[in-house]
């Protein structure tokens, strides 16, 4: 009596082993459903935009991914100018 009571303490025990080592398939489909993130831009780029009369504002893309306005050349004449741009968003620089 008591082997039988070992033996299914030693099964009992090996199934939850098992059953918390893998992983749940709802945590599958959920890495599987979530998309890599894109990156708005690719670093370093500079473009202009809002280009009034003589001279366009310059902006930059960082290393995260993200437009920031430039400063270092905020504003550029109109004939030395990089590509003209619409970025999709600005982000302010913190720090």
């Amino acid at each position: 009596m008591t082997s039988i009571a070992k033996f299914l303490t030693l099964g009992a025990v090996a199934a939850l082993a098992v059953a918390f080592a893998a992983p749940s398939e709802a945590a599958k489909k959920k890495r599987m459903r979530a998309p890599a993130p894109v990156a708005a831009c690719t670093a370093p780029n500079l473009c202009s935009f809002d280009c009034v009369g003589t001279g366009c504002k310059v902006n930059f893309c960082a290393p995260d991914g993200k437009w920031y306005w430039s400063m270092v050349t905020p504003y550029c004449l109109t004939g030395a100018c990089p590509q003209s741009c619409t970025p999709p968003k600005m982000s302010r620089r913190r720090g």
